[in-house]
């Protein structure tokens, strides 16, 4: 067996030396940067592969938005086709441990401990929400049951569930518990799953639901009169996005600029961790930041971000804080 660690570029640099110096294969083991919503990195990072594949992700698809998680699921599709195999992931039911776990620890006083600990992540994180059609909500298991499973069947594949609890081994953990509170917690842990992943050879995608093969980023930017003019095209998400974040670093310490305009014609798509570094420059910026120009597909996306669009057709955010205003969210630092 090969081991193919993919993350974010940033992540791969500091684990790779980490995993390598605890396998005892390492000359079996590579890592590469990737985006999970961008295929083209994907694919590139696994073009030597051959065989079946056993694609694992756990905490991972609770922070995408809707149209993020509907890209990944399209891209691992797109993967199991080429290479067959199953994809085998815990993500979601994570509530559902979540939750189990706390009331198998603190019992009644769980609930105010979920609030409290709620309240001080909230405040570290860059993450307006934990959920989208892909994990189950807490409030309605069965209904966001059905609707998970629906999402998997619009791109051509099902799901087994296999118990979580009766693949548990003893956790260290457990030295710290009493022998009450690991009985609750192996008791919770029989109502989740790891859910595997594979095609539904009885059913094809969607015809919309096709892996989207967009063209590469490209950038471009002027600064004139305190305004830094950005033009961008093809996807922005967390493997192009530092390139911005670069560029924005050396001339705001050349310039003193007070408004970014971002034109968008040529943009196909924008992520999280792309609109996260534009808010990050406006909010050094007194004027703020608006993009125009942006296609339908795009604008959908900022309107998920809190964006507005203006009288005169310019998209343009208030910032983080206006954003979650007024919302009851369980934050994550990420």
């Amino acid at each position: 067996m090969r081991f193919v660690g993919l993350d974010l570029p940033i992540v791969v640099q500091e684990i790779e030396p980490i995993l390598r110096s605890l396998s005892a294969h390492p000359m079996r083991m590579s890592f590469h940067g990737v985006d999970a919503t961008n295929y083209t990195s994907l694919a590139e990072a696994l073009r030597d592969m051959d065989g079946p594949l056993c694609i694992t992700t756990e905490g991972m698809m609770m922070y995408f938005t809707d149209i993020e998680a509907e890209a990944v699921i399209s891209n691992i599709r797109g993967l199991l086709e080429d290479y067959g195999g199953s994809w085998i992931t815990p993500d979601p039911e994570f509530m559902l441990q979540f939750f189990g776990s706390f009331r198998s620890v603190f019992g009644e006083s769980s609930l105010g401990k979920l609030a409290a600990s709620g309240k001080t992540a909230q405040k570290q994180s860059n993450v307006p929400n934990l959920s989208n059609a892909f994990i189950l909500d807490v409030k309605d298991i069965p209904g966001s049951r059905k609707k998970a499973e629906a999402l998997l069947g619009k791109h051509g594949l099902k799901a087994e569930k296999v118990n979580l609890a009766d693949h548990m081994p003893a956790l260290s953990v457990y030295q710290k518990l009493t022998a009450e509170q690991i009985r609750q917690f192996e008791k919770a842990m029989q109502d989740c799953h790891y859910w595997v992943i594979t095609l539904d050879g009885t059913r094809k995608r969607q015809e919309e639901c096709s892996v989207q093969i967009q063209r590469p980023f490209g950038m471009s930017y002027t600064v004139e009169n305190g305004t830094f003019r950005l033009t961008l095209e093809g996807r922005l998400d967390s493997i192009s996005a530092p390139e911005i974040l670069m560029a924005w670093e050396k001339e705001k310490v050349a310039s003193a600029i007070e408004e970014v305009t971002v034109e968008g014609s040529g943009l196909s798509y924008i992520s999280s961790a792309g609109i996260r570094v534009l808010l990050d420059i406006q909010e050094e910026c007194s004027r703020g930041m608006m993009l125009i120009d942006v296609n339908p597909s795009v604008a959908l996306i900022l309107v998920q971000h809190g964006f507005t669009k203006t009288a005169e057709g310019r998209w343009k955010s208030e910032g983080r804080r206006s954003r979650s205003a007024g919302k009851e969210t369980l934050g994550v630092s990420q």
